[in-house]
């Protein structure tokens, strides 16, 4: 695969510095846009510790979901005793090459990555954002977010928390495909149709990205925006990993993807305030009679959304072994979805590997157990298990 890269980061017309960090390596082969928050000065050490953080850990041989990880730590280590950045923290968005025709997608955040193919547009990363879950929820409709007063408040950020989730998707590509990374300063000011449109009109990579930073800020700038274009001018169309990729309309309910988490909003994006007035001594019976009941729902929501949130498992999914988040065979409207592709055809196992994913295998807290497991596991392939003369 071959992927040619333009890129282009701009202030915008409101703030008077630029917290947004970007990386272009082609020789380690990974593009990211890290968005950050905390202050004047803790937005820019944020997004720029973690840009620099991924980069020394991919080129030690890290794989993208532990080099996210180490940036959370660097962020927590840099804020650590310094009191103008105590607190900030950072979005994370990368893409890599993976093979000869997929790519993988590191996210954390609210920035995006988009696959541009002909006059269309997919959203390949869903949004740990506030209004993402009251979409998600059917509290919202898509239309309701995009306008939302409180679409900026992050429920993940690298930073701001001991440790962080990392979504990682495996996506096919084809040979002209176009792969756009952003910060929220692009899709704060431009519809999704709109990107497409602009992308669509400039078959130059500079030229492209220049019109994107020019028609926000003339939609007005509200914030730094950085944007990275990568054409897909080569491709090998051999089979490969599972396409992950999911339109928001047609996407399942994730853990991962739309589900509160331990995480809080960033204060330093928008505060949070909620108002309770009482009105009249029925209002009062009422809720006291009430208050139990909410109680009991309360605490059964969250247990079943903290058992779904919190465990992991080795399963096959259209025919690859996967690590899932969630209990096997779901809980009411709380779903498994994979966190991570492995690679191994569940064809390529044992008969007593395919048996152990049967059930969901090795259920877990820890993903990094998860993880260990799918290394024992791989154990049973069956050109290993085959006695060499």
């Amino acid at each position: 695969m071959k992927l040619v890269a333009s890129w282009a980061t701009d202030v915008g017309r409101v703030r008077d510095h630029n917290e947004d960090s970007f990386l272009v390596d082609e020789r380690l082969g990974v593009f990211a846009v890290a968005d950050g928050m905390g202050g004047h000065l803790g937005g820019e050490v944020a997004s720029s510790t973690a840009v620099e953080a991924v980069r020394v850990a991919l080129a030690s041989g890290a794989a993208i979901g532990a080099a996210i990880e180490s940036a959370n730590a660097a962020i927590r280590d840099r804020a650590h005793g310094d009191p103008d950045i105590e607190g900030m923290g950072t979005t994370f968005t990368a893409i890599l090459p993976l093979d000869d025709a997929n790519i993988l997608i590191g996210h954390v955040g609210d920035s995006r990555a988009y696959l541009l193919r002909g006059e269309s547009i997919t959203r390949m990363t869903r949004d740990h954002s506030l209004v993402e879950n009251l979409v998600q929820d059917g509290i919202i409709t898509r239309e309701q977010a995009d306008v939302h007063p409180k679409r900026n408040i992050i429920t993940r950020a690298l930073g701001t928390s001991e440790e962080v989730d990392v979504d990682v998707y495996t996506v096919r590509v084809v040979q002209g495909d176009r792969l756009l990374i952003c910060s929220d300063g692009l899709t704060d000011m431009l519809r999704e149709p709109d990107v497409a449109r602009i992308v669509s009109m400039h078959a130059e990579g500079t030229a492209a990205t220049g019109a994107l930073i020019d028609a926000a800020n003339l939609a007005g700038g509200s914030d730094n925006i950085t944007v990275i274009l990568l054409d897909v001018t080569e491709i090998d169309e051999a089979p490969g990993f599972i396409d992950h990729v999911a339109m928001q309309s047609e996407a399942p309910p994730a853990q991962e993807l739309v589900a509160p988490t331990n995480d809080t909003a960033i204060p330093s994006r928008q505060s949070r305030r909620f108002s309770f007035r009482r009105s009249g001594h029925s209002m009062f019976r009422a809720t006291l009679i009430a208050l139990p009941l909410i109680a009991i729902v309360g605490l059964g929501y969250i247990a079943i959304w903290y058992r779904s949130s919190h465990t992991y498992f080795v399963a096959e999914v259209d025919g690859y072994v996967v690590i899932e988040r969630g209990v096997h065979g779901g809980i009411l409207w709380f779903e498994p979805t994979v966190v991570e592709t492995t690679g191994i055809a569940s064809t390529d196992l044992t008969e007593s590997g395919r048996l152990r994913l049967e059930g969901g295998y090795c259920s877990t807290k820890s993903i990094s157990t998860a993880r260990r497991c799918v290394e024992e596991l791989s154990s049973e392939l069956i050109d290993a298990a085959t006695p060499q003369p």
